[in-house]
This record gives C-alpha cells, sequence and structure tokens, in this order.
C-alpha cells in the first residue's frame, strides 16, 4: 500500500476507506456497489485501487503493491480487464453507452478471473439506459464487479439502489479543486445568502453555465460552514450543501435550469 495514504491508498475519508478495506478482506465482494460523495478525484482514485486489490499479482497482507504491471495498467486505465468511463463532457450517459460497458463485461477476462466496470457520475444515466443496465445487475456474472460513483445517490432510481451496496464518503477540507473562484458569482452566492431574494438571483443568471456556477459556488460556502462549525455539526447546512451537490448534477441533464434553481433555492432557502 502506498506510504502515507489511508486504507485503501487516497488522501481523505480515512474512516470510509476502513470500512472498505475491511469489507473487501471479507472476501464476500457484492457484484455491484454505489460510491457516493462529492469529489469525483477521490471517488475515481478509490475504485481504481479497488480494482488493483482485486486484481494485483503481488498482493500481501499489506494490499496491493502500487509497483507491478498490473497495478500501473489499472492507474493509467490501460488494464484488459478494468473498464472506466468516465466523460465529463457529457451531460447524459445513454443506453448505447450502458450497452457497450455490459457488453464487454460478459466477455471472459483477459487475465485471470475477475472484470471490474467503473461508471463515473452514474446518475447522469436516462431512464432507458438506466433500465437496461438493471438486467445486467440481475446476473451480473461470476467475477464481475461494476463500481458506480455518484455525486447524487437521491436521483438513482429506487430498483437501482436496490440491487447495490452503498457507500458514501463525507465531504471534506475545500472546494478550491473543484471550481475556479469567479468574483461575480461568488458575490451573487453571497448576496443570496443575505438577501435570500430568489428572483433577482435567478433573473441575474443568463446561461446554464452562469446557473452551474452560481451552485458550485454555493457548495463551496455550505460545505465551509459545515467544516467550520467548531461547537456543533451543522446539520441544516450539511442538508443544503448535499440538495446543492444534487441539484448540480440534475442541471447538467435538464435544459429548464432557470426554473430548476428557482425551486432549488425556494425549498432549500426559506
Amino acid at each position: 500500500m502506498v506510504a502515507g495514504k489511508n486504507a485503501l491508498g487516497v488522501e481523505g475519508n480515512a474512516e470510509a476507506q476502513q470500512r472498505l478495506r475491511r469489507y473487501l478482506e471479507g472476501g464476500r465482494i457484492h457484484p455491484s456497489s454505489i460510491l457516493s460523495g462529492p469529489k469525483s478525484s477521490q471517488k475515481l482514485g478509490l475504485t481504481k485501487n479497488i480494482a488493483k486489490f482485486l486484481l494485483c499479482p503481488e498482493r500481501n497482507a499489506d494490499g496491493f503493491c502500487n509497483r507491478c504491471r498490473t497495478c500501473d495498467r489499472i492507474e493509467r486505465d490501460t488494464h484488459p480487464d478494468v473498464i472506466v468511463w468516465t466523460d465529463p463532457s457529457e451531460d447524459l450517459i445513454k443506453i448505447d453507452t450502458i450497452r457497450d460497458l455490459c457488453h464487454h463485461m460478459s466477455l471472459t477476462p483477459v487475465e485471470g478471473q475477475v472484470r471490474v466496470c467503473i461508471i463515473d457520475e452514474c446518475h447522469r444515466m436516462n431512464p432507458a439506459a438506466a433500465n437496461a443496465f438493471l438486467k445486467t445487475l440481475e446476473e451480473p456474472g461470476p467475477g464481475r464487479y461494476f463500481w458506480l460513483l455518484t455525486s447524487q445517490m437521491s436521483s438513482l432510481l429506487p430498483t437501482l439502489l436496490s440491487r447495490c451496496l452503498k457507500f458514501i464518503l463525507k465531504p471534506e477540507g475545500s472546494l478550491s479543486d473543484k471550481t475556479s473562484v469567479n468574483p461575480e458569482l461568488e458575490k451573487q452566492v453571497q448576496d443570496f445568502l443575505t438577501s435570500k431574494n430568489v428572483s433577482d438571483t435567478v433573473s441575474g443568471l443568463d446561461t446554464k453555465e452562469d446557473v452551474l456556477g452560481f451552485v458550485t459556488h454555493l457548495q463551496t460556502h455550505l460545505r465551509n460552514q459545515v467544516l467550520s462549525a467548531r461547537h456543533f455539526f451543522n446539520y441544516e447546512r450539511l442538508d443544503q450543501f448535499d440538495e446543492a451537490v444534487a441539484m448540480e448534477g440534475r442541471l447538467r441533464s435538464n435544459a429548464n435550469y432557470g426554473l430548476m434553481l428557482e425551486s432549488f433555492l425556494i425549498r432549500n432557502f426559506p
């Protein structure tokens, strides 16, 4: 295991990594799991390291070696038995993409007995894609493991949720790595949190990109307020942060961004 890192070799969320490590070491691994949390890079890093844990030929009591050819190819997304789907430019995951992923997972592993499929931001599956995916999850086949990554678990179909184990990563640190600070959007967020004037806020955001920027800046404020509480945990802000993360995902797959933002602000900031 990588020195200086947590139980599965990634910075942050040490407790969640310990739970995942104990689960993997138990040997009875569920064919489909959901990893939910706000930071995509952390979720991808964890699931790649889970794939190393399953496939590393040099694995021992300390875990995967992170030095062999297998670990190196998994890290670089070139291992034939580890499929990683991530495409930030796509607002939706369509049925053809899911069918292609499921087809590749049905093939005989090239090396060993295990195949792993990682789908980033799985809540972007459209209804047809999600329903097609359910058929594969009913009979995934031996040694086939799907890891679904999401920043808004509440947007997934209940039937999909019911077929998966769920692991949740809590927000940590700053969101400065997620989005660069835009002074104008920063001011709009500050003005809204002070005035709670929904109509003026929505009318001041002209494009979908502006709305997405506003929501990610709002996430920064809410998250920092959760983390800065010294004597109590700010559950109200945490709930608002979770809703803001879910809102970002819904915005990416919906054209009616103005009404969506207005509804979100009215519900969560009375």
